[in-house]
């Protein structure tokens, strides 16, 4: 057997390999985690379906995505060199050498274009900041830079085989290359980091936010850290106005949840004072005030809702007269305690909803009280309602079997928590007494069970952030992640926000930005965050300066587009949602005006400053 027919045969055996496994197993896209040759290829460029004889044996590991991309690049410089079309005339043969040896040149620097609009591995032939991708630099450097220009106008975020511009086919003849060559070379490009650590973060796990709405809405964060930013604090902080820093000396103890009212600020959970435990405390007027439950001394909170709800203020607690039953209180606006039922089981969330209250967590059963004693056992499935006019009404069917987290947004509300192969429902939709199913397993897990620890809703959004401990691996399409998405609850789609090397046990939205928290001390294997982050909005992106300080408006317009926060004759690009340019210019007055023939729809502008390149989104 001579080796064309050896090597014919390894291609042979490897297709039918990735053609079996492909609709079951998910190719990594992670470049830290160790997978075959092939698997990270493939997520750089579809292409190498087509080329496996060219992917090494084995497996490998990357220190950045930078480095796969310059792997794709040599090994395709490689073949092509190897490869040549037969009878090229000279002139085109000597061409295209010319060229492999300019993109190996290129390669070899690993300066390649940002993705800065997309939350997925897209082409970008000309970046932002004037950085050409790969085919788009042998163009360049062949010195037709028209055509680049062109095509950076009409197809900038397209992948070569959707690119319509006239003259591609050409430039590809006349230097020695094939289109399908073309779209081999042609890489994607991973989204930009913006994960943010919020000042120096903690030396702890960081386990859930508030938005104090009776002071300047400042964010309360509540963990299990004895420094916050450098400096001592125990398990309690505030972020504000860009700063951290401790809420008074912090506070001892396990800290389940904090809500705020006019009167203070209130913690539920497990505190220490003077020999006693106690499930809830106050702060007030700078000093910390423990509350008791009558004939339930030394009981610890394991949850509670977030606001007073009807009136009172609704935790589950533990107690060691209890065995395998939890009691769920109500605390009211004057400070009365009343058992309103028992839980067979475990609580781990209790939130507002449409017309009532909804506990879930991991329960079989139920059992109501009220001033006359217990009611009737009823069974339950892990959640279960409790509307305004006394009734506790069980939710069964589709749903995790342990629910750590729910989210009420207008009439829905979804129940998110572990899942694996055998318990295969990861978040449920709850609608007029049905429950739907609506992510799975196999859409964010494998190997492992998958962790969904809290939900998040983006205002005025199609979007419901989840974090937790999960991996995400998409095949085909798509950027691969960890403990980090965002389902879209219009199409069900879902979307990678990170590669976290730890779980995110809390996120939270304060009406602009998203606040991460969790176990978690880098993003993308190098990116330092300390257990605490944030994501700026994509309403405002800024990767070099400080977007804060820029505001557009009205936002949709109509013919024109007021800026503030950058200087006057600030050069600017108004891009559609393909990378084409359809308005560019300076500012003038701080006005970007002649609008009016903009078609409907989402636009981003980008405007270059001393500092960088700030970069907006608009609708009209």
């Amino acid at each position: 057997m001579n080796m064309n027919t050896v090597n014919n045969c390894r291609s042979v055996f490897i297709l039918i390999i990735y053609l079996v496994l492909l609709p079951f197993e998910i190719i990594a896209q992670q470049y830290d985690q160790e997978e075959a040759y092939f698997a990270h290829l493939y997520s750089i460029n579809k292409e190498w379906i087509n080329h496996i004889e060219a992917s090494p044996e084995g497996k490998i590991v990357f220190n950045s995505d930078r480095e796969r991309i310059q792997l794709h690049l040599r090994l395709v410089c490689q073949h092509l060199k190897e490869n040549p079309p037969i009878n090229l005339e000279e002139s085109r043969l000597s061409n295209r050498i010319k060229l492999i040896s300019k993109l190996e040149e290129y390669a070899s620097l690993g300066v390649f274009p940002t993705n800065l609009y997309h939350e997925v591995r897209q082409p970008y032939f000309v970046d932002d900041f004037g950085v050409h991708c790969a085919v788009g630099y042998m163009m360049h450097v062949s010195g037709d830079d028209e055509l680049v220009s062109r095509i950076r106008n009409e197809h900038n975020f397209d992948y070569i085989k959707d690119i319509k511009t006239e003259g591609v086919t050409e430039w590809a003849s006349i230097n020695g290359f094939t289109v399908e060559e073309l779209k081999w070379i042609q890489p994607g490009y991973p989204p930009a980091n913006n994960i943010e650590m919020l000042g120096n973060g903690t030396n702890g796990s960081v386990k859930g936010f508030w938005i104090d709405i009776y002071n300047n809405n400042r964010l309360i964060l509540f963990g299990d850290f004895s420094e916050l930013d450098n400096e001592p604090c125990s398990n309690l902080g505030i972020y504000e106005n860009d700063q951290l820093y401790c809420f008074g000396s912090g506070l001892l103890g396990n800290i389940v949840n904090v809500f705020s009212k006019n009167d203070g600020v209130y913690v539920t959970g497990t505190f220490y004072d003077g020999g006693v435990v106690y499930p809830m405390a106050k702060y007030d007027n700078g000093s910390w005030n423990y509350i008791s439950i009558p004939t339930r001394e030394n009981a610890t909170s394991t949850a509670s809702s977030h606001y007073f709800y009807n009136g009172q203020y609704v935790i589950a607690i533990d107690h060691s007269s209890l065995s395998g039953i939890q009691e769920i209180w109500s605390y009211s606006y004057s400070g009365v305690w009343q058992k309103q039922a028992e839980i067979v089981g475990t609580v781990h969330d209790i939130e507002s909803g449409y017309d009532g209250l909804f506990f879930a967590g991991q329960f079989d059963y139920v059992i109501p009280y009220s001033t006359l004693g217990p009611g009737t056992q009823i069974p339950t499935n892990n959640a279960v309602s409790y509307s305004f006019n006394g009734n506790w009404t069980p939710i069964t069917g589709g749903i995790s079997n342990t629910v750590h987290s729910i989210s009420t947004i207008g009439t829905s509300t979804y129940f998110a928590g572990t899942c694996s192969t055998t318990e295969n429902v990861c978040v449920t939709k709850y609608l007029n007494g049905t429950l739907q199913p609506i992510l799975l397993y196999n859409q964010v897990g494998y190997d492992q069970p998958c962790v969904i620890n809290q939900l998040a809703y983006e205002n005025n959004s199609a979007y419901l952030t989840l974090g937790g401990n999960f991996n995400i691996s998409p095949m085909g399409v798509g950027t691969a992640g960890n403990n980090l998405a965002k389902y879209n609850l219009v199409n069900g789609s879902l979307t990678v926000l990170a590669q976290l090397n730890d779980e995110v046990n809390a996120v939270l939205y304060d009406g602009q930005d998203l606040f991460i928290g969790g176990d978690f001390t880098t993003n993308l294997g190098s990116t330092s965050l300390n257990h605490l982050g944030t994501i700026v909005s994509t309403v405002s992106i800024d990767e070099f300066g400080n977007a804060s300080s820029l505001k557009t408006y009205p936002n949709p317009f109509t013919s024109s587009i007021s800026v503030e926060g950058v200087e006057d004759q600030s050069k600017y690009k108004l891009l559609d949602m393909t990378g084409q340019i359809v308005k560019e210019g300076s500012i003038s007055n701080g006005q970007i005006t002649d609008l009016d023939d903009l078609s409907t729809g989402n636009y981003i502008l980008t405007i270059q400053t001393e500092k960088g390149i700030i970069s907006v989104r608009v609708m009209k």
